[in-house]
């Protein structure tokens, strides 16, 4: 946990959302003057996606000690991650396993169904399974969990490299997350919701005591105690 030392000088610097953008965090630390050993790292969640360098920003983070509340961008990217590893397990098992891995995804709800179908059906060109209501039908949906005739072999088993490439019909924007590690996983995935900055490192209203009150440190920003 975190040492919420009562060394003169200590400071709580609180980062928004960094979304993958390492070299702009470094920055900002060093325009703060950040000391690590005295200063505490805190991250409203966010840490990773949409920027160039997530895995980097969780690496750094942990590096310097600091923590984070959960943001849902880090909660679907851990998703991603797990859906990703396991999609490609079963792709390299060549077994037949992988729409049946594919499928229990989809009703666990680790990924939107909709957005990736739409996704792979405009890439191999058939758009015309789409529902007027812009679901695809069962049979689009039993078609792009198979990956489509044209990546069949004579058996009627998808190739490998087709279900490689389902892999990333499916969960593409997170291809990033491959180069997560264990640590960097259980990291993200164990994330509070919550962080609540003891006096003196909390900025606000002085509680008459001579220290700032507590606050609490959510996703959504920063709310005094």
């Amino acid at each position: 946990g975190v040492r919420w030392t009562a060394e003169e000088g200590a400071r709580a610097i609180v980062v928004g959302d960094v979304h993958g953008c390492a070299e702009e965090l470094d920055l900002l630390l060093e325009a703060c003057g950040f000391q690590q050993g005295r200063d505490v790292l805190v991250l409203v969640g966010d840490l990773v996606h949409k920027g160039p360098r997530s895995c980097e920003v969780v690496r750094r983070v942990r590096e310097l000690g600091g923590v984070s509340v959960r943001g849902n961008h880090d909660v679907q990217s851990v998703a991603a991650c797990v859906a990703r590893r396991a999609l490609r397990a079963a792709a390299l098992s060549q077994d037949g396993s992988f729409a049946r891995v594919l499928s229990e995804l989809q009703e666990v709800g680790v990924f939107p169904t909709t957005r990736p179908l739409r996704e792979a059906s405009r890439k191999r060109g058939r758009a015309g399974n789409l529902s007027d209501g812009g679901q695809l039908s069962r049979d689009g949906e039993e078609d792009e969990a198979a990956g489509g005739s044209g990546n069949l072999s004579e058996e009627g088993q998808l190739s490998r490299s087709g279900e490689e490439e389902e892999v990333d019909a499916w969960t593409g924007d997170y291809a990033w997350t491959d180069g997560l590690t264990d640590a960097d996983i259980l990291f993200l995935a164990t994330l509070p919701a919550s962080i609540l900055l003891p006096p003196p490192f909390a900025p606000g209203p002085e509680n008459g005591s001579g220290e700032g009150a507590p606050a609490l440190v959510v996703h959504a920003g920063m709310v005094p105690g």
